[in-house]
């Protein structure tokens, strides 16, 4: 916890899964000119990002419970910041024993589902007790300062069209969702028939792959967000 969230020297982002790494990256090396806090090119024409993804590991399973996948990573590692009466307030801990503040930020994104029994839903209102007037930040600027004193944020992405709940994939065009690929279509769902779809996994490797043709536009203003809280919390010298 204090090598990789709270003295982690690059803001740090936690996804649901691995597939939204690959397609925020992807946004990312297409966008590159609009996000010098994020990323850039070395002398050798070479993207870096100048943050990092957590990665879920065994060591992180076997210590803090963290599955392989799926959102409850976020939950976890919020518990871990605030503490309950089974798990130890790690943030003020550290903060005591090093005599500093959380280093950077640390970002937890979430697939924009606030009405249904989603996982944002669930960890706003079971873990974080939002309330209307945070949700309705969230809505509107799609982050939310999670702890006043800490560097913890919730970033989602934008609704698109008429939608009241979005995941990232609905950031892609109608064009690219409905992809053919060896005569299979995209399938978003966890199970599928392999024979007719194919799912996450070889979408996000093409999303990946053929950054430079794909419109990401709709990826702004979600970048947007995780920008702006990265440049609210670099030191004033910065």
């Amino acid at each position: 916890f204090y090598k990789y969230l709270f003295a982690n020297d690059a803001p740090l982002i936690v996804t649901e899964g691995k597939t939204d790494i690959r397609y925020l990256k992807a946004a990312l090396k297409n966008l590159y000119v609009r996000y010098p806090r994020l990323i850039e090119k070395d002398a050798e024409g070479n993207f870096v990002y100048k943050f990092s993804f957590f990665r879920r590991t065994k060591r992180w399973k076997y210590f803090f419970g963290i599955s392989l996948d799926g959102a409850d990573a976020m939950r976890i590692l919020y518990r871990y910041h605030v503490g309950n009466k089974r798990i130890p307030a790690y943030l003020n801990y550290f903060r005591q024993l090093s005599g500093l503040e959380q280093h950077k930020p640390v970002i937890l994104l979430y697939d924009n589902e606030l009405n249904s029994e989603r996982p944002l839903k669930k960890f706003l209102s079971e873990d974080v007790h939002a309330t209307g007037e945070q949700k309705a930040e969230l809505r509107s600027s799609l982050q939310m300062h999670l702890i006043p004193d800490g560097k913890l944020f919730v970033v989602t992405n934008p609704l698109v069209g008429d939608k009241d709940e979005c995941e990232i994939e609905d950031l892609f065009s109608d064009e690219l969702l409905n992809l053919t690929l060896e005569g299979k279509t995209f399938c978003r769902k966890d199970k599928f028939d392999n024979s007719k779809y194919f799912g996450k996994e070889i979408f996000s490797k093409y999303v990946y792959e053929n950054y430079k043709k794909i419109d990401f536009s709709r990826f702004i203003p979600l970048i947007n967000a995780i920008d702006s809280v990265i440049a609210q919390t670099e030191s004033p010298e910065k």
